[in-house]
């Protein structure tokens, strides 16, 4: 057996350059790119067609198409070994700098490799892992260079990239909507009712509520204008949590199944196949492709020749394909899903044109929520896949035709969906990157919640304009007209946000969602609190529709329910989530009237104060300071301060959520908001990251234009304020 000191090591290398010298161009162009090959599919192309086999939502999301999925992974697994082919190629004439070239292409993607198997496999992080890496690909090279054999199952393993890319393209949902047959649509006779189907997204029913169950009309008043004239179905949930299952349940009656695309090659039978053959399709799906491009064709399609094609965000996914694969060679153990799963997380941003009123909105165009006759102020930056979405409904209401007779008008909104951006009158506010939720405090989740309500009262002002045009056309009387949200949202200290965690208490914050019907001709409102989940939203329809759904479903109407199915509810649970543990479980049955009572007792106290930042307030040790009216000029300045962050504290946001650090404050301490001398905000200063910092929203409506930056002042333990504190 050889001693492999120094010296034979030299010898072996040179053995291994003397093979490449002597080798036929051909021959050694062939091996090479064989081997690099192997690399490629072993450290690049299998990771990432794994992951974006699994995520279809991910090409949904950037409005990659089918063809464009199939070309993407065929570029994707063969241009670079090619490109590699080329330069080893020209490198011929020169011998040894093409056997330098090839180890450091080999010595990079094995590097690669070795980080994932440190990562992954070895369970490492941090410098162990990069130098269990390092030296892992550093015996690679020093195999591959000198020992035949090496090089020998490196070109064998040339295979993984054609088997990686076979499996995608025929065994994943990825791949299945990459290859997706045409569906055809049924001929069903419904007698072209209009029909009008909303789908809101993360939006817990408990956020309309006071804490009596009731709708609090003062806050979202136009829900509280549906509710007069629709059935209400207050004990509605979803049978999933997240939007890839629960939409699809909802659109097609069936129970979730994991591991599908939620697009119509995996789901043919849905909403838009059962009317596509009678109905005309004004269809905005967003992170979805239920609608068969035959059925929204088009020819099939209202005002054809203004709907807004959405094209290929290439960039955007690119950069997502970046962050993930990024996630895989990092020193943490980040589950490199976030990237994927987490569409609201995107920090791409882009200008919005916010208001500078807070009066009723009118139009919002993709740029701008400015009302008609306003004057627009200077642009801010708030995450992409938010400020898209007033645009997007703004040109969903402009499709809806004069005489809706006949026409099935769908769309799919990521609101209130975080991250949580807008005022009630749609004015964006500023936030750059990703939010925090892992180690929040219980104020910092208080104020969130309290930022999502305020993006709901936004919610309510887009159902207002529904309405208001719908009624404008006197259309909504003899339409079908459904909103629902997928799913909601969890704001619990200590829990996941978006799924069932732990002991299963947020459940009823993630399951329960607003579902609102009415029915051609209906005048009055009805509270129905009949066991209803999103499998039962399409036998309801059919039946206001005096029709039949032509496949078999799970769903049916709640009347119909016998024994289990009357008294039980079933959510499907991921998986694999990406912010908690993976878990065993797959489904959970849960008892109707109980889990529903636990939701009507988590709404907070306070909900139906008049002041809408009550909820927040109403607990803290000096909510009776809040309106309050005191001179803090003769107090001494606190050795403190508080930092507005750099997103919020640009002089063209309406500032109204102020957060930052909170340097020479101590973990605990309370700080007072003053506008003009009345106390209008209270923030608790918390430690994060070896931090104290604030956040916190303060009153401004009662201000009109009077409003002004706030001043502000620490609060001793008997409620005083005793110093004032430079607010940055």
């Amino acid at each position: 057996m050889p001693k492999f000191d120094v010296v034979n090591l030299k010898r072996l290398l040179r053995r291994g350059m003397r093979r490449t010298e002597k080798a036929p161009a051909r021959k050694l162009l062939v091996q090479n790119t064989l081997q690099v090959a192997a690399m490629w599919g072993i450290a690049v192309v299998q990771p990432i067609l794994g992951i974006l086999g699994e995520n279809t939502e991910t090409f949904l999301k950037f409005r990659i198409t089918g063809r464009s999925v199939l070309l993407l992974a065929l570029l994707f697994t063969f241009v670079p070994p090619i490109l590699a082919l080329i330069v080893e190629a020209v490198l011929l004439r020169v011998r040894k700098a093409l056997h330098v070239v090839h180890l450091g292409a080999i010595g990079a993607l094995g590097l690669v490799t070795t980080l994932q198997v440190a990562k992954f496999y070895l369970k490492l992080e941090g410098s162990i892992q990069v130098l269990v890496a390092v030296l892992l690909a550093a015996g690679l090279v020093l195999a591959a260079a000198s020992v035949r054999g090496v090089g020998d199952w490196l070109r064998i393993l040339a295979v993984v990239p054609l088997i990686a890319v076979t499996m995608f393209v025929f065994n994943s949902p990825a791949g299945r909507y990459a290859r997706g047959a045409k569906v055809e649509a049924y001929e069903v006779k419904t007698g072209n009712t209009p029909i009008f189907y909303v789908m809101f997204d993360e939006f817990p029913v408990a956020a309309l509520l006071n804490k009596d169950g009731t709708i609090d009309a003062d806050r979202f008043p136009n829900f509280a204008r549906l509710a007069s004239t629709s059935t209400w179905y207050r004990n509605f949930t979803t049978t999933a949590e997240t939007t890839d299952l629960s939409v699809p349940a909802a659109m097609s009656g069936t129970y979730p199944k994991v591991k599908q695309s939620f697009t119509y090659v995996d789901h043919p039978d849905n909403l838009f196949t059962w009317l596509g053959g009678s109905y005309k399709m004004n269809s905005f799906e967003f992170l979805s492709e239920m609608c068969p491009p035959n059925v929204c064709s088009s020819s099939n399609a209202i005002n054809a020749d203004t709907k807004v094609k959405e094209e290929a965000q290439w960039r955007g996914f690119a950069s997502e394909m970046r962050d993930v694969f990024g996630q895989r060679l990092d020193l943490t153990k980040e589950n490199e899903y976030d990237a994927v799963n987490a569409a609201a997380a995107q920090t791409d941003t882009a200008p919005v044109v916010p208001t500078s009123s807070t009066s009723t909105t009118t139009t919002i165009d993709s740029t701008s929520t400015t009302t008609s006759g306003e004057e627009p102020v200077k642009v801010v930056n708030i995450p992409f896949l938010a400020q898209i979405q007033p645009g997007r409904w703004q040109q969903w209401l402009d499709a809806i035709p004069e005489d809706p007779t006949g026409t099935l008008n769908f769309i799919h909104s990521l609101l209130p969906h975080q991250s949580w951006v807008f005022y009630p009158d749609g004015s964006p506010y500023q936030l750059v990157g990703q939010e925090q939720f892992e180690g929040e405090t219980v104020w910092e989740t208080k104020v969130r919640e309290q930022r999502m309500i305020l993006q709901t009262q936004f919610v309510d002002k887009l159902v207002g304009m529904l309405l208001d045009k719908l009624e404008s056309n006197d259309a909504y009387k003899n339409s079908l007209v459904v909103i629902q949200a997928d799913h909601g949202v969890s704001l619990d200290p200590g829990y996941s946000h978006r799924f069932i965690s732990g002991d299963y208490a947020n459940a009823p914050d993630i399951i329960y969602a607003p579902l609102f019907i009415h029915a051609p001709g209906q005048t009055k409102g009805v509270i129905s609190d009949a066991n209803v989940e999103n499998i039962d939203v399409l036998p309801i329809m059919a039946d206001l529709l005096n029709t039949e759904v032509p496949w078999e479903m799970d769903g049916m109407l709640p009347e119909e329910k016998k024994g289990k199915r009357a008294q039980t509810k079933t959510v499907i649970l991921n998986p694999k989530p990406y912010d908690i543990a993976p878990r065993p479980e797959k489904l959970l049955t849960y008892d109707a009237k109980e889990i529903q009572q636990a939701m009507f007792a988590r709404i907070p106290d306070g909900a139906d104060a008049t002041n809408y930042l009550d909820m927040l307030y109403g607990d803290t040790p000096h909510h009776g300071l809040i309106g309050t009216e005191l001179n803090i000029a003769s107090l001494p300045t606190c050795e403190c301060e508080l930092k507005i962050d750099s997103d919020l504290a640009h002089k063209d946001n309406p500032l109204l959520y102020i957060r930052g650090d909170a340097p020479g404050l101590s973990d605990g301490d309370w700080v007072a908001f003053l506008v003009h001398g009345r106390i209008s905000g209270l923030s608790q200063v918390f430690t994060r990251d070896g931090k104290t910092m604030y956040a916190t929203l303060v009153y401004r409506e009662d201000y009109g234009d009077d409003w002004s930056i706030p001043t502000a002042a620490l609060i001793d333990a008997q409620g005083q304020l005793v110093q004032q504190v430079p607010l940055n």
